[in-house]
């Protein structure tokens, strides 16, 4: 199962507020997506992303383990691959340091760096140009 996670980077100049969008996959084909306006105002792109982020593992984590208890393949047991068009954020769940730009991060977020360690779920970068979820994050009004 591979996911993909992307967001506006708050290009809604009017709210100030970031369209998320996300979607699992099991042999190609969509099982579920998501596409929201996030409720609060970020203060940079790393921040969205990993708020992004945060919530799709905790959606990876959940899905995979409902797929498991109906038992219908064993494949989709495996470690779930999130992938993500920004590489500092891939960074940062990685070392969850202190830095400028992340000194706001809510704590609950911080779910993700726990989670990774445990195997269940792995964070892969991809190009932008190839984020299947990019149209998710685009405004057609």
């Amino acid at each position: 199962m591979d996911g993909y996670n992307d967001d506006d980077g708050s290009a809604n100049k009017d709210e100030r507020k970031s369209i998320s969008g996300y979607a699992f996959l099991l042999g190609g084909v969509a099982i579920t997506w998501c596409s929201k306006k996030q409720s609060c105002i970020f203060f940079s792109t790393i921040e969205i992303e990993y708020v992004a982020c945060t919530s799709e593992v905790q959606g990876a984590i959940w899905l995979r383990r409902f797929l498991k208890s109906l038992r219908i393949s064993t494949h989709i047991y495996d470690v779930v691959v999130i992938y993500c068009d920004n590489i500092t954020t891939i960074e940062y769940v990685k070392d969850p340091n202190y830095h400028e730009k992340t000194k706001y991060i809510n704590t609950k977020y911080h779910f993700i760096s726990d989670s990774i360690p445990q195997g269940e779920v792995v964070l892969r970068h991809i190009p932008t140009n190839d984020m299947i979820v990019d149209p998710f994050t685009k405004s057609f009004a």
